[in-house]
């Protein structure tokens, strides 16, 4: 209904943030925004620094919280290395989702959710991914440092309820037959079907690879997961006019009631923002 779409102007947001808090820690900093999958904003970019004197340049992507060979190691880093062609050393920081503060934004998240619901009631988690079609992938390899703390984290949350729970991951995107043929992930749209199918009072979403709210959650993965709620219609308009809040949506078939609990921004944001600051402080050093 706005006409817009948050996924900027979120990003933004965190990139300012943290800007602001490393410039604090060192005033001589050259700081540069650029659309990563933009090769015209990344050489922009890239050009400034250099021509500010920076004989080190460091990136870090802001975007999510695991690297892919498809955007990171594989198109972004060497084009980089390409662009700056051996008058920068170029140093691309880890991705945010091994800093454990960033963690930290879907746990709280989870909290301020489970209050809302009485501590008998059954609930079902949902970790979801974005997922991806192929058969090697430097993210599957890397995902365990970001994923398996995460899952253990929302366990001891979980753990605190008197009420029956559960924990699964599911993939947005390539987990049906035929992207996975011998069925090793499941779809997010099961994972809903399953809380519905075995009664559970509530069943929770928290998309955990993105840090605002983009096309792709709102809209397209939306429109195979949700349909798992007969009330859903993909048609049906997505109002989202305060950005400084998750985008939350709630659903109802049967007993079981849905809620996609958003991005970690607004409140959430500031463990974003610090996991940025510590990836790259932790290089400065």
């Amino acid at each position: 209904p706005e006409k817009k779409v948050a996924w900027r102007s979120q990003l933004n947001d965190i990139a300012d943030e943290a800007i602001a808090e490393l410039a604090l820690i060192d005033p001589d900093l050259e700081f540069q925004k650029a659309y990563y999958m933009d090769h015209s904003s990344l050489r922009l970019a890239l050009e400034s620094l250099i021509k500010a004197g920076c004989e080190t340049i460091l990136y870090q992507s802001i975007n999510s919280a695991l690297y892919t060979d498809f955007e990171d190691y594989g198109r972004t880093l060497p084009l980089l290395h390409k662009l700056a062609n051996h008058r920068a050393l170029i140093v691309m920081a880890d991705q945010l989702g091994n800093q454990a503060v960033y963690r930290e934004a879907y746990f709280q998240m989870l909290r301020d959710r489970l209050l809302e619901i009485e501590s008998e009631k059954s609930v079902l988690v949902i970790l979801s991914c974005h997922g991806h079609p192929f058969k090697k992938e430097t993210q599957d390899q890397r995902a365990p440092l970001y994923r398996k703390p995460l899952e253990e984290g929302i366990r001891s949350i979980l753990s605190e309820r008197s009420g029956s729970w559960e924990l699964i991951w599911s993939f947005d995107e390539y987990a049906d037959h035929y992207w996975d043929k011998r069925d090793q992930r499941i779809e997010t749209f099961e994972a809903y079907r399953k809380a519905i199918d075995e009664g559970f009072d509530y069943v929770i979403e928290l998309p955990t690879e993105f840090a605002a709210e983009n096309t792709d959650l709102m809209i397209f993965h939306a429109i195979k997961k949700f349909k798992a709620f007969r009330s859903y219609n993909f048609l049906d308009p997505v109002p989202y006019p305060d950005w400084g809040k998750p985008l939350v949506r709630r659903f109802q078939e049967g007993k079981t009631i849905g809620i996609y609990n958003g991005t970690p921004v607004g409140a959430y944001r500031k463990y974003i923002v610090q996991a940025v600051v510590n990836s790259i402080s932790t290089l400065l050093e």
